[in-house]
């Protein structure tokens, strides 16, 4: 099994005169990395973050997902459904054998149609390493009574990491999915096929119309894998500490974060500051709803018993300023002011 190809710098014809200059081209030979080589590297081997859906910052439980807007749960994969909201959450059903522990739980409702169920690729990742041969795969689950055909999705935006205007460039019938048990599912790409692939690349396992029409159906989706090469192999997950800190540049939980102390009695803004633990991919906002009651769901600060504020953030994507105004009575001057949050860097176009 070869690891590495060597191409000389230079090859000589039969009776071809030799010269230093063509000397030094046969001194400089391309190395290239091979497939095989590239697979057994499992910290680049596949492109997604968080394919086997360990990393659940948002939450576990059932979250709904309106019609049209794309909404996360686990980590870095998003689902998307047209006519009406689903539900979104996380199952520990999983295939025989598996190396997931978990799998992600669409649920659907009356009116929905198609759900795509899919991530965004950074365009400076799109650039380097997608520009090359890759299989996608994953499981699915069907729990909707009747046996149906999904596609994969391969969309790339107008201009950098901008989706405004995504536009569809590759649509791949996979294997069908009969009712009731588990399928493995997979095509081969090219990512350099595809205009715009460099500004990045949304890829989306889409589940077609009428599938999830109704609160009795459901889907379950694991081990999703893009792999260079042209064959599915075995997923190799990375360590749970790399992943955490890949998924960390899009989404950022927060427990109880100091981010300072009261300096004012009234309801004027009081700030603070932190620095996190890794660089985001932009400036963040807040995941979910801000609230003035102390809600583990939604956002919020905490000071003295009883006293919550809403906030607001401002300064950098590595170092960012936190205003917050006491909505439910006045500082304790001093008070710890803590913050419980997920901060959200995703692209949202």
């Amino acid at each position: 099994m070869a690891y590495l190809v060597v191409t000389p710098g230079y090859t000589f014809t039969a009776n071809e005169p030799l010269t230093y200059a063509k000397l030094n081209l046969l001194g400089q030979p391309v190395v290239s990395l091979t497939t095989d080589l590239f697979n057994i590297l499992t910290a680049f081997k596949n492109g997604f973050i968080n394919g086997n859906l360990q990393v659940w910052q948002r939450g576990t439980t059932a979250k709904s997902c309106p019609a049209a807007t794309k909404t996360w749960r686990a980590d870095r994969w998003f689902a998307r459904p047209v006519g009406a909201a689903i539900t979104y959450a996380q199952s520990s059903t999983v295939p025989s054998g598996a190396i997931a522990t978990y799998s992600a739980l669409l649920t659907g409702a009356a009116a929905v149609t198609t759900v795509d169920f899919g991530q965004r690729i950074e365009s400076s990742d799109a650039i380097t390493n997608w520009q090359r041969e890759r299989t996608f795969s994953a499981y699915i689950y069907n729990d909707t009574g009747t046996a149906f055909t999904p596609t994969l999705r391969l969309n790339t935006p107008s201009a950098a990491d901008d989706y405004t205007t995504n536009t569809n460039r590759l649509e791949a019938t996979l294997q069908t999915c009969s009712s009731g048990a588990w399928t493995q599912v997979s095509t081969t790409f090219n990512g350099s096929s595809y205009a715009n692939a460099t500004n990045g690349i949304e890829l989306v396992l889409r589940i077609p119309d009428g599938s999830l029409s109704s609160t009795g159906k459901s889907v379950k989706i694991t081990q999703l894998q893009c792999e260079p090469g042209s064959v599915v192999t075995a997923q190799e997950p990375r360590l749970i500490t790399f992943e955490l800190i890949l998924c960390q540049r899009y989404a950022l939980k927060l427990e109880n974060q100091v981010v300072g102390f009261a300096a004012d009695a009234t309801n004027l803004p009081n700030k603070g500051i932190m620095t996190y633990p890794t660089t985001m991919r932009a400036k963040p906002v807040f995941d979910g709803n801000n609230s003035t009651t102390a809600d583990t769901t939604n956002d919020y600060f905490t000071a003295t018993a009883g006293s919550v504020g809403t906030p607001a953030i401002s300064g950098y994507a590595a170092e960012v300023i936190f205003a917050c105004a006491n909505a439910l009575g006045n500082w304790t001057i001093g008070a710890q002011i803590n913050l419980t949050c997920v901060l959200t860097a995703e692209d949202r176009s």
